[in-house]
């Protein structure tokens, strides 16, 4: 069997309260991403996907109290010194964050700041790194590269700075991309444009992906695997064609009831009444049943295990686990 390329085992990232208390906004969360697999993350706002990633990179506040494991090709990512973390984001784990535009520097030309990716780690002469350059703007779809590279970041669209920032992450070839929320606030012509992006990196250079998003299309035309998150726990994963069109966790099946169809009437959208928990007082059982419409008697006693409701799918739920009286 293939070793995961990440592996994280039993996360924990808590914040302090005003009370004095700690309030975990990610509790226990676990998963691996294989070389060259792409994984997808979905879940509410709120719901510890970005914190998650941003904990595979040590990209966390002081304040946060992180415990568990994460497991980059053997190494242990949480007990890395600052030089060491240094060295593996770029290289061996690179992030492409939310929104661009926050993510450059408006008075640096783009051809600048991705060529600071390549000096912090390889320092190559001035005529390979603008080749270089050139070679990763042209790899991400951005016509005319040179004159693009001298171009500040104002002077692209939305969909040019995601490309961008693309190009900067893979500046030096890392083996796992994260990538979260890429095709927010892009129409669905340039989200396409992304997303093929994406597939075309990992096919071609085999980089794996760990894809944040809160859009289930997104994650059924890109993604092999996908993990729902809510309230900072995983409560069902498993392959996509399964997780998506055979759904067992309540939330799952209300997240996908709220996409609009293209084969059902026009109407409003299903939408989930109620709201997530507090992290610092969760509800009694299981942290969802508070808005689930098929919540049972031990749903409020006793938080469900996440267990096998099928070869490879699991599910945190009393009702999916056939243990609902």
């Amino acid at each position: 069997m293939t070793e995961p390329l990440l592996s994280v085992r039993g996360l924990r990232i808590a914040f302090p309260t005003p009370a004095g208390g700690q309030a975990p906004v990610v509790d226990g969360v676990s998963f691996d991403v294989l070389p060259g697999e792409i994984v997808g993350i979905v879940g509410e706002s709120g719901s510890g996907k970005s914190l998650t990633a941003r904990a595979a990179l040590q990209l966390l506040p002081p304040r946060a109290a992180v415990s568990g494991e994460i497991g980059f090709e053997g190494r242990d990512v949480l007990a890395l010194s600052p030089r060491d973390i240094r060295a593996l984001r770029g290289t061996g784990i690179a992030m492409v964050f939310q929104d661009p535009m926050t993510s450059f520097n408006p008075v640096l030309r783009v051809g600048e700041q991705i060529g600071e990716a390549l000096d912090i780690h390889r320092a190559p002469p001035k005529q390979a790194r603008e080749a270089r350059v050139r070679e990763l703007l042209s790899l991400v779809g951005i016509p005319e590269p040179e004159r693009r590279a001298r171009a500040y970041p104002h002077e692209y669209s939305g969909g040019m700075r995601q490309r961008a920032l693309t190009a900067m992450a893979m500046a030096n070839a890392p083996r796992l991309l994260i990538a979260d929320e890429p095709t927010t606030a892009l129409d669905v012509t340039v989200q396409d444009q992304i997303l093929r992006l994406m597939r075309g990196l990992n096919e071609a250079s085999g980089t794996a992906i760990l894809l944040i998003t809160h859009n289930i299309a997104v994650v059924a035309s890109l993604c092999r695997r996908v993990i729902v998150m809510y309230a900072g726990r995983v409560v069902e994963d498993g392959p996509v064609e399964q997780v998506l069109t055979a759904p067992s966790h309540p939330y799952t099946q209300a997240l996908l009831q709220s996409v609009p169809r293209i084969d059902q009437p026009a109407g409003r959208l299903t939408a989930i009444a109620g709201q997530p928990p507090d992290p610092a007082s969760p509800p009694p059982g299981c942290r969802f049943q508070p808005r689930c419409t098929q919540a049972m008697g031990r749903c409020t006693a006793e938080e469900p295990p996440l267990d096998a409701v099928a070869p490879g799918h699991r599910a945190r739920c009393w009702l999916a686990l056939g243990q609902a009286a």
